[in-house]
């Protein structure tokens, strides 16, 4: 039976709250509406402000409100409109202040369908009689590749190296509120880029990021990421720097979307390049640069983790205790013990919060054979 034996060092990463503002709550019922495909205003005419209507929301559909004039919205006070679900709770996403002027417009697209309510309020979540009138209306869900956007590529075979290019102009045409969760939401609000590829042959495949850039996300899905297609995310890499790599399971004939976004500031980054390998088939362990094969006994001193790259980091590798010990570059140790027994691992070093952790098999959840 081969082992596994993982030295990282802990990397612990402070990031500010984003989007702070607070959702609106409360609020009285006014009545029902049905949005539907064109503009309408029907039971939202000359409302007050603090009061909310129920709607059926399905996944996927996207649900527009809107204040403004050139929708056929109206008012002289600066609105708010807020999504709650049908207990009256903030949904994430549903809220907007100030689109045109001081007039408020909601794009929410559903997650989870049921029942919703749309709150209206006079900012600060108030009350005010005659607040003017909403509009509202529905659209179905997206599809792939069409509603995309204008960042996607087709990969012709793999292996692929895309070159330098930038999401700089691509448009932010996938954001939190219209693709199935990955990661964190934040990360998906810059403009991005989409490969989408289909393997010839089930394997482990690697893709790479080369990038300068900051805050850059990787998100790789199985099917179309679009709300309501179906898709499913399969592995996520986001942080403040720019170069990212993932390393997953595929399957023949099936397609793959391969998400390249980022936190909004900044709002686009360039790339020297991105890699999609070619499958690995067998028996594929791919843990990166650090890797050492050695029998025991084994004796090493001198080493050090750096330069060796955080290949093993918590969304690719089994948990082993805590998530925090994953962040940082890390070196590993394969071995095969010819006898059964107990061994002793002995670490010695100047350094501060190192983790080791020992696996039976290969660690990487995206490991095809698992061995």
């Amino acid at each position: 039976m081969k082992y596994f034996l993982r030295l990282c060092l802990l990397v612990v990463l402070f990031t500010a709250n984003y989007n702070s503002w607070a959702q609106c709550t409360a609020g009285s019922l006014a009545t029902a509406i049905t949005p539907n495909a064109a503009w309408q205003s029907t039971n939202t005419t000359n409302i007050d402000g603090k009061r909310y209507w129920t709607f059926t929301a399905a996944a996927g559909f996207t649900y527009y409100f809107s204040f403004c004039a050139a929708d056929g919205g109206s008012s002289v006070y600066d609105t708010q409109i807020t999504i709650l679900d049908n207990l009256g709770v903030a949904v994430a996403g549903g809220y907007n202040d100030d689109f045109c002027g001081i007039q408020s417009y909601l794009a929410w697209t559903c997650v989870t369908p049921g029942t919703y309510r749309v709150l209206v309020t006079k900012f600060s979540c108030a009350a005010q009689a005659g607040l003017g009138t909403f509009v509202y209306k529905s659209s179905a869900p997206l599809t792939c590749p069409n509603n995309m956007g204008g960042g996607v590529v087709t990969v012709p075979s793999l292996p692929y190296s895309a070159g330098a290019g930038t999401t700089c102009g691509t448009g932010n045409d996938l954001t939190s509120s219209n693709i199935i969760s990955c990661g964190t939401g934040y990360y998906f609000d810059g403009e991005d880029r989409v490969w989408i590829f289909t393997p010839t042959a089930t394997g482990t495949v690697t893709i790479n990021l080369t990038s300068t850039g900051t805050y850059t996300g990787l998100a790789l899905y199985d099917g179309c990421p679009l709300l309501g297609q179906g898709g499913v995310c399969l592995q996520v890499t986001q942080s403040s720097s720019g170069n990212k790599s993932i390393t997953a399971c595929l399957t023949a004939n099936k397609t793959y979307y391969l998400i390249l976004d980022s936190w909004p500031s900044p709002t686009c980054n360039a790339y020297t390049n991105l890699t999609i390998s070619a499958p690995i088939t067998g028996n594929g362990c791919v843990l990166g640069t650090g890797v050492n094969s050695i029998t025991l006994p084994y004796s090493a001193a001198g080493l050090t983790t750096c330069g060796k790259v955080d290949d093993i980091t918590s969304s690719n590798t089994i948990a082993c205790g805590s998530s925090l010990y994953y962040t940082g570059e890390d070196e590993v140790f394969t071995f095969t013990p010819t006898v059964s027994g107990n061994i002793s691992i002995t670490l010695t070093s100047s350094g501060s919060y190192t983790g080791i952790t020992l696996y039976d098999g290969c660690p990487l959840t995206s490991s095809c054979s698992g061995v």
